[in-house]
């Protein structure tokens, strides 16, 4: 499994590689960086299909099942994020 990390705004985001070409977010990074407490509460606003689990083991303690979402699963989120918006940039 291939796991590249990039940079929003300060965060860092995993990005997974379901199939090749193909790379999907771990969703509580994403949720982290929009501000969302609960990832939970940003993934209720998802299709299912913009939705997956993968078994990511890093060597940390916790469960190593990890939510990932679709490339377009991301931008709903920022669409709808609540609180201020004025810092939210898509590019």
């Amino acid at each position: 499994m291939n796991i590249k990390i990039e940079n929003w705004n300060g965060h860092e985001i995993r990005f997974i590689e379901k199939e090749p070409g193909e790379w999907w977010a771990v969703a509580k990074d994403v949720a982290d960086a929009l501000g969302y407490n609960h990832t939970p509460h940003m993934l209720r606003r998802l299709d299912d299909n913009d939705i997956s689990t993968v078994r990511l083991a890093d060597g940390t303690d916790g469960n190593p099942n990890m939510s990932i979402i679709s490339e377009f699963g991301i931008y709903a989120p920022c669409l709808r994020i609540e609180g201020n918006t004025s810092s939210v940039t898509i590019s």
